[in-house]
């Protein structure tokens, strides 16, 4: 029994619409019949929920292989817009061993999934006797972070992003942590993805947007200007209008000078109704502020829509960075992307650079801006601007564009 729990579908249910999401539901349900075998069973349980009754299995290997695939089919995303593109955790039970009946065979699924959405999500578990408790877990990590937004337990570090060209530091992004009580701190891999889920991403994306506002305008009374932060933006805030208010909010109250802040949107916030959403970006630029297309190469973005929207920056996905020294064809997509964006005139980003030889090809291929943990990891606010650091993180910058060349 594979039980799977979709796990980006209430975003995009919320971002593009009911009538998307039952699109998408129909869609995926056609792809589960199609990969299974004659004799198995699919079914949709509910919601975003889904059941496949694998027959004539041999061996865990088999229902491992089936939940590799399933996983595999939703994570597509070359093939957009045809692509599913949301991923799944999903929990794995088998008969005899794991249960007798059939109640208890989906019950043991269930918990194997929830232990797969509490490892971080788009996964699968199989099933274990110690997983009795996950089903509460779930609903005590839903409390926790309820409590978190109100003690105030999330706290944002800050990778810098260079210039290619000079090695000067032009700025950050802000990356979301959450410092659990008696769990340390916790990345958002953890999290977030509940938070989608249960709605509660909208309070917390909110208080990052101030937060960020606040440190900028904290940096900026120790005398650190010119520096530019970036902040992921989630698509249920463009779904219900409110990103435009928030974000004049948050720099009325700071007082900040706009154009410190950057707004990382992703392609699919974008294609979602490019009507509804040029006017949102077009107030948002109003306000001062710089644009992001963030994780740019995931998604399906045409360039007749490319040009209507008012960005600044396009950030080429991390995937296309890891093998550009091995993989031509991750070369050749970082070229182009790279071309389009100054075309549009945009400044490009490249996320997670990681070595010498990715380095210099980004330099090569005329990248505007880098960041990665080759460059510099990312920082507390206090530590990111400590002299000490801040020389380190250059010189060993500076030290790798020369050993580069």
């Amino acid at each position: 029994m594979h039980f799977i729990d979709l796990d980006r579908f209430k975003s995009i249910n919320d971002s593009q619409g009911h009538a998307m999401g039952d699109r998408l539901l129909r869609r995926i349900a056609e792809m589960l019949v199609e990969l299974i075998g004659e004799e198995d069973t699919v079914a949709r349980i509910g919601g975003d929920e889904f059941a496949v009754l694998q027959s004539n299995i041999t061996g865990p290997e088999d229902t491992a292989r089936l939940a590799d695939l399933i996983i595999a089919r939703l994570n597509e995303s070359e093939h957009a817009p045809e692509a599913l593109n949301v991923g799944a955790s999903i929990g794995i039970s088998m008969a005899p061993q794991d249960a007798q009946d059939a109640e208890s065979l989906m019950k043991n699924a269930d918990q194997a999934m929830y232990a797969a959405k509490l490892a971080g999500g788009n996964m699968w578990r199989a099933f274990a006797a110690e997983m009795g408790t996950n089903s509460s877990q779930v609903v005590n990590l839903e409390r926790d972070l309820l409590n978190a937004i109100a003690q105030r337990e999330f706290v944002l570090n800050y990778q810098p992003q260079f210039d290619l060209r000079t090695g000067a530091l032009t700025g950050a992004e802000a990356l979301l942590r959450w410092r659990r009580p008696e769990a340390g701190l916790v990345p958002p891999g953890h999290f977030l993805s509940l938070a989608e889920e249960t709605g509660l991403i909208m309070p917390i994306n909110e208080w990052v947007i101030h937060e960020a506002c606040r440190q900028i305008g904290d940096w900026a009374r120790q005398g650190v200007t010119g520096l530019r932060v970036g902040v992921n933006l989630s698509p249920i805030q463009f779904r219900r209008r409110a990103i435009a208010k928030v974000v004049a909010a948050a720099l009325a109250e700071t007082r900040i000078d706009p154009r410190a802040l950057d707004l990382e949107l992703t392609e699919g916030i974008l294609l979602r109704d490019v009507d509804d959403i040029i006017p949102q970006l077009n107030a948002l630029r109003s306000l001062g502020v710089s644009l992001s297309l963030d994780d740019f190469g995931t998604g399906y973005s045409s360039l007749a829509y490319m040009q209507k929207f008012p960005l600044d920056r396009l950030k080429i996905d991390r995937s296309f960075i890891q093998g550009l020294a091995e993989n031509k064809n991750d070369l050749a997509i970082a070229r182009t992307i790279i071309e389009l964006g100054h075309i549009l005139n945009l400044r490009v980003v490249a996320e997670g650079i990681e070595t010498n030889a990715q380095l210099a090809l980004l330099k090569a291929e005329g990248c505007d801006e880098g960041q990665g943990f080759l460059l510099g990891q990312a920082l507390a606010p206090d530590v990111f601007l400590n002299e000490l650091v801040w020389q380190k993180s250059q010189a060993s910058f500076l030290c790798a564009a020369r050993s580069a060349r």
